[in-house]
């Protein structure tokens, strides 16, 4: 009788165990936001995830399971269909609201809202360390999630300690594309990153991306251009403008315009800049 037991007891741990890997297993997971699928290979789940935009980029790794058809890149930058994420029969999408309404919506009817993990695009950095929180514990990664949070968190603790001997808080104006000169607008996360550094963003536009003249950088006078730029491209009248700032080319533009883990490496990364060149402001 009692090896009988056993033999069940023996039976039910490996019937259970096998369901459980197989319900992991089944898990498949699409990412419409380069930002949401560094933060959720970061978290070590990369391995449910099926599908990706073709701007989602992860060291090597990412493009390495997408060569062995482990991810399909299943939608672009303004071109996501509905009915193709559907194709691979998803467990859950993640997304931003940068994603169309109309889009959202034919997730919703084709797949379900239930499927649906949306975040709004943050505007603080805070906002991206409480965005990490809420995705690991959508993947049950809530241990990975809080190490990272706690380091992001000890860095900004650093950062400020630092920034307290600044004298002058350099301006700052960032340059994400041109032409024309596109930039950040006072409540965006990388103006917000700016501030964290000590640093005070020149422009005071509501607007998220505001374009602005070459004549209106020359009119804020800031102490320091950020070129955030991928494209080193120019016209004679803007290299006029390099010529006569100091120009910051951070070493990865990416943790600058992606906000995600690395958002808090940025800020450390540009605080470091006004503490090495606080005489340079004075």
């Amino acid at each position: 009788m009692k090896r009988l037991i056993c033999l069940l007891f023996i039976a039910i741990v490996i019937f259970t165990g096998c369901r459980k890997s197989e319900t992991k297993q089944e898990r498949r997971i699409v990412s419409l936001a380069p930002s949401l699928t560094g933060i959720i290979f970061e978290l070590g789940a990369g391995g449910l995830v099926s599908g990706v935009t073709d701007s989602c980029v992860y060291k090597d790794q990412l493009e390495k399971l997408v060569s062995e058809g482990k991810i399909i890149r299943i939608a672009g930058f303004n071109s996501i269909n509905a009915e193709r994420i559907a194709s691979i029969a998803p467990t859950d999408v993640y997304l931003t609201d940068s994603v169309p309404m109309e889009v959202y919506q034919s997730l919703v009817r084709i797949i379900g809202k239930e499927k649906i993990h949306s975040y709004k695009h943050p505007r603080k950095v805070e906002d991206i360390i409480t965005m990490i929180t809420e995705i690991s514990a959508t993947l049950g990664k809530e241990s990975a999630g809080a190490e990272i949070t706690g380091r992001m968190r000890r860095q900004l603790d650093d950062v400020k300690l630092k920034s307290a001997g600044i004298k002058k808080c350099p301006t700052f104006v960032a340059e994400i594309y041109y032409p024309p000169f596109m930039t950040v607008g006072k409540n965006t996360f990388i103006a917000d990153l700016i501030s964290l550094a000590g640093g005070i963003s020149a422009v005071d536009s509501n607007t998220d991306w505001p374009s602005v003249s070459l004549e209106d950088i020359l009119r804020m006078d800031p102490d320091v251009i950020i070129r955030l730029n991928h494209s080193r491209e120019g016209t004679a009248a803007i290299k006029q403008i390099y010529d006569t700032r100091r120009v910051f080319s951070p070493s990865n533009i990416d943790i600058y315009l992606q906000p995600g883990i690395y958002t808090v490496d940025a800020v450390v990364e540009l605080n470091n800049y006004i503490v090495e060149n606080g005489p340079n402001f004075d």
